[in-house]
């Protein structure tokens, strides 16, 4: 049921409690007032798109379409188009979808769309005789005395909505995020990936739609990803400044020239990763060996006991057979004089490096950004050029 039923954020009990008692009395006000103003053989005292308008309004506020311009333009505008249309096209067919069509675009123009206007041009045209005698008279009653009786409750909803928001910062709210903030272990977000260091919890929208007093008809997932993606961009753009000693990991295990590219397929299976990086035995760094590289040069390899499957290179989505056949392919022959590649040496590619001083964004700079150079992890060496770390650019990315 999560999945068909959307799930309710931004307020409490009494915000859709009041919410729902000024739009009746918004309503009740509306056609009060209709007749009050208007005579008691008006053809009309409300339009319909009232009732549409007041879901979007009080319901929705947070909507660009609820703003106060696009609910009072939007409606006005539509109904002068509605006359019009069906002064030039008269009573037929085309003309409810004409004048429909027609107030999208000037609402368009004009900046204020607002769904209620669809209905307020339709009904010019669908009223029947009466409603087709006012001609622009009904742009002004009962259209424009609707709209101004209307906006005078929006704005005094709005005006809850502020009140509401300067009393939602609650003690319990500030203590728990600061007990959360307690527990979690201080760490630099440099250290993290960007994707992790910009996540947000579901509390955390919580807190901050109370705060400012926001009600946003979109769903909490579509919240977290927009802002996630803003910030991952901010961290990125901030990561790019750095230097790389200060993103720049350590944590994948070395392997040497002369180390068996099984050996090297172990680590890298053991460890989950898909490069090593190949040093010497005075930790100068010689290239990097990568999983993709090794598998497709493995495959071009004819005579092996068993054909290679496909598979994907992640692990985890490879399977026992994609497993077992790598182990057959990279198992040494035992022979002095083979074709088949045995040892990392003969796959290792040359990799990028990097000074611990240099900054990332620099770095981009002067390499290509093809896929390959994307894959290719970059080794930070120490100013004698031994290996300190790496960069990997997809972890950077996201």
């Amino acid at each position: 049921m999560a999945a068909i039923i959307p799930e309710r954020i931004g307020h409490g009990p009494l915000y859709f409690f009041v919410t729902t008692f000024t739009a009746f009395l918004c309503l009740f006000t509306v056609v009060y007032t209709s007749h009050w103003f208007l005579p008691l053989n008006s053809p009309i005292f409300i339009v319909a798109s009232m009732g549409a308008a007041a879901v979007v309004m009080y319901a929705a506020p947070g909507s660009p379409m609820a703003k106060e311009w696009a609910f009072v333009t939007g409606n006005l505008s539509a109904a002068v188009v509605g006359v019009s249309c069906f002064r030039l096209m008269g009573d037929s067919a085309f003309t409810g979808p004409v004048a429909v069509a027609s107030a999208i675009g000037v609402m368009h123009l004009l900046r204020c769309q607002h769904p209620p206007g669809g209905a307020t041009a339709l009904f010019a045209v669908i009223g029947g005789s009466e409603i087709h005698a006012m001609g622009y008279h009904y742009v002004l009653a009962p259209v424009a005395l609707n709209v101004g009786v209307f906006l005078v409750f929006v704005l005094l909803h709005r005006k809850f909505l502020s009140w509401h928001a300067a009393r939602s910062i609650e003690q319990d709210a500030l203590r728990n995020l600061l007990e959360k903030a307690v527990r979690r272990p201080l760490i630099s977000t440099a250290e993290l990936p960007v994707a992790e260091s910009t996540r947000i919890d579901d509390e955390d929208i919580d807190y901050a739609l109370a705060v400012t007093g926001t009600y946003l008809d979109i769903g909490r997932e579509q919240i977290k990803n927009l802002l996630e993606s803003v910030l991952k961009r901010r961290s990125l753009r901030n990561s790019f400044e750095l230097h790389c000693a200060e993103i720049m990991r350590n944590d994948k295990p070395l392997v040497a020239y002369g180390d068996s590219l099984l050996d090297a397929w172990l680590l890298m299976k053991k460890h989950d990763c898909d490069f090593l990086v190949v040093v010497d035995r005075g930790g100068f760094v010689e290239g990097v060996l990568r999983l993709q590289h090794l598998v497709e040069s493995i495959r071009e390899i004819k005579g092996i006991p068993i054909s290679a499957p496909a598979a994907s290179l992640r692990f985890d989505r490879r399977g026992k057979e994609f497993d077992r056949w790598l182990k057959v392919a990279l198992a040494p022959t035992g022979n002095v004089m083979t074709d088949k590649p045995e040892v990392v040496g003969q796959l290792m590619e040359q990799g990028l490096q990097a000074s611990s001083t240099d900054i990332v964004a620099d770095l981009l700079r002067t390499h290509p950004n093809d896929n390959k150079e994307i894959t290719m992890p970059i080794a930070v060496v120490a100013d004698e050029g031994r290996y300190k770390g790496y960069i990997d650019l997809r972890h950077l990315l996201g």
